[in-house]
């Protein structure tokens, strides 16, 4: 699941306060801040939950559509 919010302040705060909830079900959370400069597979996208802002998924996904396999198989 991607959650889309619109500050990176709101993605960092969410994912630290809903860890805990989503451990219960045992769902990893993570962000996709941070890693911008990555080129090939973020491990942000092994979560099965990753928040993030417009422009880092936008980033991502056009990566990912280019060949560099940013968001996985």
């Amino acid at each position: 699941v991607d959650v889309i919010t619109s500050s990176p302040e709101l993605v960092k705060r969410d994912v630290n306060n809903y860890r805990r909830f989503y451990s219960l079900f045992r769902l990893k959370v993570d962000h996709n801040l941070d890693q911008k400069d990555s080129i090939g597979l973020k491990s942000c996208y092994d979560s099965e939950i990753v928040y993030g802002d417009p422009s880092n998924f936008q980033f991502d996904l056009l990566n990912d559509k280019k060949g560099f396999e940013t968001r996985g198989k």
